[in-house]
């Protein structure tokens, strides 16, 4: 019983890593991080002898400059025919308008990613770009008329992602503890001690229980897998 459970769970490993490699691995992911540092170029209400003029209009709001990421984060490259919306867009939430948009850092000069500044006034940006490889994307700098609150959010849909990743956090180092205790004891730990508590049950039982024991050591190597070689940090340095 030993022998097979070591031969199941090698097969189960290396039905993870084979698993990972040919489905999980190569996906599209097509990712926004907003930088939560923002600085406050205009504040109303105070005195000032600084005044901020938009197309002829003068703006009595704050305005604010904010720096967003946008990138594929998986390992299959996105294309402008993957796009299966009509446009990616940014847009500031609450709406508020956007004065000014630029492309600031481009991971590569070849990915041609442009903006389509036609509704800046509505508060939204269209990307687009020939080609989103591994980690290629940008840092676009937007300067909105409104408080620092303000915050942008995308839209768009992507062959085989649901939605595009708002990234939340730019590092995982807060979870690296956490995680490997919890991947430890599911991948490695709980099916161990199901082992021992199988010897208890009857020899009928003992099959299934050794099925199970396989497909949490299965479902815990996918996880550590997806863990440490799918990088959630942004891959860019803001200004």
């Amino acid at each position: 019983q030993t022998v097979g459970f070591v031969l199941g769970i090698t097969a189960s490993l290396v039905a993870a890593i084979i698993f990972y490699v040919l489905v999980e691995s190569r996906s599209r992911e097509l990712s926004l991080y907003v930088n939560p540092t923002k600085t406050t170029i205009v504040k109303s209400g105070q005195s000032s002898d600084l005044h901020v003029v938009y197309k002829g209009q003068s703006i009595s709001t704050d305005v604010t400059a904010l720096q967003v990421a946008i990138w594929n984060a998986g390992k299959e490259s996105i294309r402008p025919e993957h796009v299966i919306s009509p446009t990616v867009t940014l847009a500031t939430s609450p709406r508020v308008p956007i004065l000014e948009a630029r492309i600031r850092h481009v991971s590569r000069p070849v990915i041609n990613i442009a903006l389509d500044t036609a509704h800046l006034a509505d508060g939204s940006i269209g990307v687009s770009w020939k080609i989103l490889e591994h980690s290629d994307g940008a840092v676009i700098q937007i300067i909105l008329a409104g408080p620092s609150t303000v915050s942008i959010r995308p839209a768009g849909e992507v062959e085989g992602q649901r939605g595009i990743k708002l990234v939340a956090d730019s590092t995982k180092e807060w979870r690296v503890i956490p995680f490997s205790v919890v991947g430890f004891l599911w991948t490695f730990a709980l099916p161990i001690v199901m082992l021992r508590l199988a010897k208890a049950f009857p020899r009928s039982w003992k099959a299934p229980l050794f099925s199970l024991i396989y497909v949490l050591f299965f479902v815990g190597a996918i996880w550590v897998l997806e863990w440490l070689f799918r990088g959630n940090g942004v891959p860019f340095r803001f200004d």
